[in-house]
């Protein structure tokens, strides 16, 4: 059973080797809102409303990769293009998927997964 308990926001964290780079660069190449830099550990980063915080890596060794999912309302492949014309390559698509949406796939500076894509009739 759920727990009853109201939550006003679930807020996804991607580690970032340079907060300040990780904000200019979704700001810049995404075209996304800087909503604060709290330099050097902690940033975040805006779009349509939603909310994703870059956080300073803190430990020795490799970086493991983030991910998620932005689910627009529509306009997928001009995204795409607009991206694309701004230096950034997905490395998928955009493509129809049979599971219902038409989606594409970005890296950010540091390996961080985005799979962005707006709904369509499943096949």
């Amino acid at each position: 059973m759920p727990d009853p308990v109201a939550v006003r926001q679930l807020i996804p964290t991607f580690h970032v080797r340079d907060v300040e780079k990780a904000a200019d660069w979704y700001r810049d190449k995404m075209g996304w809102e800087v909503q604060f830099v709290g330099a050097p550990d902690y940033a975040a980063v805006k779009i349509g409303g939603q909310v994703l915080h870059l956080a300073q890596w803190q430990k020795a060794g490799a970086m493991p990769p983030c991910q998620a999912y932005v689910l627009l309302a529509g306009g997928v492949d001009d995204y795409a293009a607009r991206l694309a014309g701004r230096g950034v390559k997905p490395y998928h698509g955009p493509v129809d998927q049979p599971y219902g949406l038409r989606e594409f796939n970005v890296r950010d500076l540091d390996g961080n997964y985005l799979h962005i894509g707006q709904s369509i009739a499943p096949r």
